[in-house]
Parts: structure tokens; C-alpha cells; sequence
């Protein structure tokens, strides 16, 4: 059974967003926690490495159930 077709529409999904500080030179720690919320049927971004007003741009924009900071 193809794991999309038990997901939740998106506008009923939880949404996360993952961002690596600044200074951190890798997100590949980011990457890896949003797939494991993707397969739990979260709707998941990953912006980054950020900078302070990218990352506040993107909060501003919209809403996030769960912001990580990796």
C-alpha cells in the first residue's frame, strides 16, 4: 500500500519546520529528522543553513505546529 494514500490531506496534516543554527555548516541532521516526520504523515521543511532573518521571514509567513533547531 503506497504510504500517501493514508496520509491526511495537507491542510489537516501537523506542520514542522527544521532549521540548522547559524554557523552550523552541515543540515544533514535537519534532513534526516524531517523524513522520519514525513513518514508520520507530517507536512516537513527544512530551510538552511539559515540566517536569523531568513529563518524569522519564514515563521513569519506561516504557521508551524513544531519548529526544531538543529
Amino acid at each position: 500500500r503506497d504510504p500517501a494514500l493514508s496520509r491526511p490531506p495537507a491542510r489537516q496534516r501537523r506542520s514542522v519546520l527544521f532549521a540548522p543554527l547559524p554557523g552550523d555548516g552541515y543540515s544533514f541532521a535537519a534532513l534526516i529528522t524531517s523524513e522520519t516526520f514525513i513518514n508520520a504523515g507530517w507536512d516537513s521543511e527544512v530551510i538552511g543553513p539559515a540566517r536569523r532573518g531568513d529563518l524569522l521571514a519564514r515563521l513569519a509567513s506561516r504557521r508551524f505546529d513544531v519548529v526544531g533547531l538543529t
